[in-house]
């Protein structure tokens, strides 16, 4: 009896050793969400006729086990001009911000990439999928004018899938300060997870120099 037992607990210990070894490395990878980083940083290269080269590095990768299927990217590079105060503005206690002796105005955009990609329509030629462990970099000059703008910050937005079955339409937009909005069809969004971003991944002051 004690052998048979004894058999028992290993054939079951063997059953739950295959289990967990298939859900962790096979189940378990191809049901997560897509996990991608974004970054990127901005150096001023030179001058040119009262404008700064800045150059652009972005870098964007699929760090998941999945793959990540982007429905649409954008990049924005958006300038500001710094303001001194000759006594302390109200404070914003919302947020915690408090900036006494200076602020920016409000911001332009001085560069702007986007585009939808294939996936949300056959008649379009772009296209930006990342396997696990791929990536896409992008380099970029910008000029800026210097007599305008001492301050750029840079902003992704993206939309991504992990499996895309059929076309999902999305419709670029861009919001008050000219930032580009993915809004995926209500219909579409039902049928497949979207994840998105928009975020600041980088900034330079352009008055160092």
């Amino acid at each position: 009896m004690r052998d048979v037992v004894e058999i028992v607990a290993i054939t079951l210990a063997g059953i739950w050793a295959i289990y967990v070894f298939v859900y962790e490395n096979r189940i378990k990878p191809m049901v997560a969400a897509p996990d991608v980083v974004f970054s990127a940083s901005m150096e001023r290269a030179g001058t040119h006729d009262g404008f700064a080269v800045v150059r652009v590095v972005t870098h964007v990768k699929n760090v998941g086990t999945v793959p990540a299927q982007f429905l649409g990217y954008s990049l924005t590079i958006l300038g500001s001009r710094f303001e001194p105060h000759a006594q302390a503005p109200q404070k914003d206690w919302e947020v915690q911000v408090l900036q006494p002796f200076y602020s920016f105005s409000n911001p332009v955009v001085v560069y702007r990439r986007a585009f939808l990609t294939r996936v949300t329509s056959p008649a379009l030629k772009s296209d930006l999928r990342l396997g696990p462990g791929e990536s896409a970099d992008e380099d970029t000059i910008v000029y800026a004018p210097l007599v305008k703008f001492d301050h750029l910050s840079l902003v992704i937005v993206a939309s991504y899938v992990k499996n895309a079955n059929g076309p999902i339409p999305v419709t670029l937009r861009y919001d008050a300060g000219g930032i580009p909005q993915f809004a995926v069809d209500a219909g579409a969004k039902a049928k497949a997870d979207v994840y998105g971003v928009s975020t600041e991944v980088a900034a330079l002051d352009l008055s160092g120099r």
